[in-house]
């Protein structure tokens, strides 16, 4: 090789070294710079950057919201009324489901949607819409989402079922449902709460009930790693109402009964029953009809015997609004009614405590008074005659009112009037009571004729609470008592919180006075007296009628009102019942529309449910079968399936008090209580053992005696069938071990009880009780 040769081949190495050189060089300036770079953006923003970092992994979980368990509202024996209960709304996660391809261990997107649709009740080609993609074949942006809801309030059984199948990018979201697990009981009063729509104790008392919702959500800690918080909700507080259930489902399925049998030539606008501690303002019912589903407000499906009810799905919205406001709102606080001669005891009251009237005086009635240009008439046209003071309130008797009216004036008429609370909130623990005080007529307007149509309950109007209000001031001693329905607050511990209690507003008359109309009273439910229908034999009850016209006179609009208390001689229980507005009353038969079944009714039911004792003594209720007498046992703290065992053995009948359990807490009466053979005792249960351990009691009125004895033998309880009051000719205790002989005995017995069908069971249906206990049915 030439020495030229040489020279250019060594330039050529050397011109290729510097390029590595200069290559290695400007890479590892550029390093330099990079690392100095990323060292210059650590030592000046690095926070800022980790902690958007951070941010960001965070945002990828979406901040979720538990909500809490609303507060159980109860009845005073702690029976529930209103609870939540567990649900779960359900969610896909679409973005994953769309990419989810099938495989020997994986789902496809259409089998996770198909299993969804069949577990959920949902339209499968629904659920496919929602993977539905644009032309570059991404999801629609509607549907390019981690979390689409997909139905809420799914009940907890079926979500759980719907969590055991473990499907991809479906997610349950735990939440609470409000239940009503009576439906339409104290429905007025319970209320609800419906986006904007609120009424009853759940409006009311909705800050004490509603709880603090919960959160699950990521954050970071003082050394910034990620974590997820989950902060539990809190329960809402109970709320413990002055209801009783069981005589608050007396009183709603003689509203209903009154109501339907007077449809549909006498529909009326409502029928009403409250009933009240008169001596504690405690509200023990609060009943009417119609009413409404508390589980489903909107249906109005319980109105079709409303003349309204076949066109409203035409009505405009406003319309069905109105409508349905109707029937929400609690006619007892928010309609008001002209009262009629249920306000002549009151006048009584204050001709008494002005010492304008004594109770020996007597007055005299021709039927009409003329007063200025009117003739002012009696409801008995030919007159009463001479009459006591007791007989003008026992007969009801206009003009002797208008006679009282006079002495008093127009002054004290006035002052009693509005001293007993007319006119004024009486301050009821509900929302939308009325006063009514622009329905009372003002002092200066209160003239001769309307001071004499006053007198006995025209010309002025009052809700239903203001009038039982002042009624029972009248037989408790002469207080004004503010009624309530919450009588305790609990918190989630049980702690009270907050406790209403007896309030005397104001005292209006003496004892003497009211002494002597509790005693008077009596005398309406006597044979001459307006309330002689709800009369019952052996029982001291008091009280007052009224029927009063409403409105203007010519269009014969009525109301009508029964007041009515028990004992009489110590009253617990005052109850109000009215029939407001029945279609076309003045041509109605006399005694077609009244208020005095509803009342006798009532009571009947509360004097069995209660267990009162007849006023005299030597007087026996319709309940004593004979006098074989019994010394009643002590059942406390004993199985409750033992005790019905050993009282149907004595033959004793009984009810359960208590929705579910399997030992007796409580009986009425007490032991070594002398009873009488074919007599009620009441049982008060409570469970020491688990729901689950419980059978819930069927029910069987109506069905073929076989049907119920081979539906009773399924549910695995025992059987005994009572015919003609209480003549036991059949008692099954298990077929499959009977003998032979035995076995014949009853298939000829069966030829008989196939004829007949059940008209009555105990223990009632719903009652959870222990398997293998005895079911009383009996035939007809």
């Amino acid at each position: 090789m030439s020495n030229k040769s040489k020279k250019i081949k060594k330039n050529k190495y050397v011109y290729k070294g510097r390029i590595i050189f200069i290559m290695i060089s400007l890479i590892s300036i550029l390093s330099f710079v990079g690392i100095f770079r990323v060292i210059n953006i650590k030592a000046n923003n690095g926070n800022e950057f980790e902690k958007n970092a951070i941010e960001n992994q965070i945002n990828k979980v979406q901040d979720k919201i538990i909500n809490p368990n609303r507060g159980t509202i109860l009845d005073r024996n702690n029976q529930a009324i209103a609870i939540n209960s567990n649900v779960f709304n359900v969610a896909l996660d679409l973005r994953v489901i769309y990419k989810q391809k099938g495989s020997n261990t994986q789902k496809s997107s259409h089998e996770i949607l198909k299993k969804v649709s069949e577990i959920l009740d949902l339209d499968f080609n629904r659920l496919i819409e929602y993977l539905s993609t644009n032309p570059d074949g991404s999801l629609k942006p509607e549907n390019d989402t981690h979390w689409k809801i997909i139905k809420k309030k799914v009940p907890y059984c079926i979500g759980k079922a719907l969590e055991a199948e473990n499907l991809t990018g479906v997610h349950l979201e735990l939440d609470s449902e409000r239940i009503y697990p009576y439906n339409n009981i104290a429905s007025q009063t319970i209320g609800f709460i419906m986006g904007d729509t609120s009424w009853g104790i759940e409006s009311k008392y909705n800050d004490y009930m509603k709880g603090i919702p919960g959160r699950v959500f990521r954050t970071y800690d003082e050394n910034n790693s990620v974590i997820t918080k989950n902060i539990e909700p809190i329960k809402g507080n109970d709320i413990v109402t002055t209801l009783d259930l069981t005589i608050q489902q007396f009183a709603e399925e003689i509203v209903e009964q009154t109501y339907k049998d007077l449809s549909p030539c006498y529909t009326p606008i409502t029928t009403s029953i409250i009933v009240i501690n008169p001596k504690t303002g405690e509200i023990i019912t609060m009943a009417q009809y119609p009413n409404f589903d508390l589980n489903n407000p909107s249906n109005i499906s319980l109105l079709d015997d409303l003349s309204y009810r076949q066109d409203f799905e035409k009505l405009k919205s406003e319309e069905q609004l109105e409508i349905k406001n109707s029937i929400w709102k609690n006619f007892a606080i928010s309609d008001t009614f002209e009262v009629g001669s249920t306000f002549k005891p009151i006048v009584v009251a204050a001709g008494l405590e002005e010492n304008l009237i004594n109770e020996n005086d007597v007055f005299y009635c021709e039927g009409f008074r003329k007063i200025a240009d009117y003739k002012i008439r009696c409801h008995k046209r030919d007159g009463h005659g001479l009459l006591t003071l007791t007989e003008a309130l026992e007969k009801s008797c206009n003009l002797a009112m208008l006679d009282i009216s006079n002495k008093l004036e127009s002054e004290k008429f006035y002052k009693y009037q509005k001293d007993f609370g007319f006119g004024n909130k009486t301050g009821i623990d509900l929302k939308g009571e009325v006063d009514a005080s622009n329905l009372i007529v003002p002092l200066e307007n209160l003239n001769v004729t309307e001071l004499a149509t006053s007198s006995f309950g025209q010309s002025f109007n009052a809700t239903a609470i203001q009038l039982i209000t002042a009624f029972a001031a009248t037989i408790n001693g002469g207080n004004i008592i503010k009624p309530y329905l919450v009588s305790q607050i609990l918190d989630q511990y049980g702690n009270v919180i907050k406790e209403n209690s007896t309030e005397i507003v104001r005292k209006v008359i003496s004892e003497n006075t009211s002494k002597f109309l509790r005693k008077a009273l009596v005398e309406t439910l006597t044979e001459c007296g307006t309330g002689e229908k709800a009369k019952i034999e052996g029982y001291s009850i008091g009280g007052k009628t009224g029927t009063a016209q409403q409105g203007n006179r010519s269009d014969n609009i009525y109301t009508l009102s029964f007041l009515a208390y028990l004992p009489a001689e110590d009253p617990e229980y005052l109850a109000l019942a009215i029939i407001h507005h029945p279609k076309d009353y003045i041509n109605a038969p006399p005694g077609t529309i009244s208020t005095a079944p509803m009342i006798k009714s009532l009571f009947e039911k509360i004097i069995e449910y209660k267990a009162i004792p007849p006023s005299d003594s030597n007087i026996k209720g319709n309940n004593i079968a004979s006098n074989d007498e019994l010394l009643l046992n002590d059942f406390t703290n004993k199985s409750l399936k033992l005790t019905i065992e050993e009282l149907n053995s004595i033959g004793l009948d009984f009810q359960i008090i208590g929705s579910g359990g399997d030992t007796i807490t409580k009986q009425l009466p007490i032991a070594n209580t002398k009873i009488s053979k074919g007599s009620k005792v009441l049982l008060y249960v409570e469970s020491k053992n688990k729901i689950e351990d419980l059978i819930i009691v069927p029910d069987i009125k109506g069905l073929s005696v076989q049907d119920a004895y081979n539906l009773i033998k399924e549910m695995k309880f025992n059987i005994k069938i009572i015919e003609n009051e209480d003549k036991s000719f059949l008692n099954i205790k298990d077929k499959d071990k009977e003998e032979k002989s035995q076995k014949n005995n009853d298939d000829n017995c069966s030829d008989k009880i196939n004829e007949k069908l059940v008209i009555d069971q105990v223990p009632e249906p719903g009652i959870y009780i222990e398997k293998g206990s005895i079911i009383k049915i009996k035939v007809k």
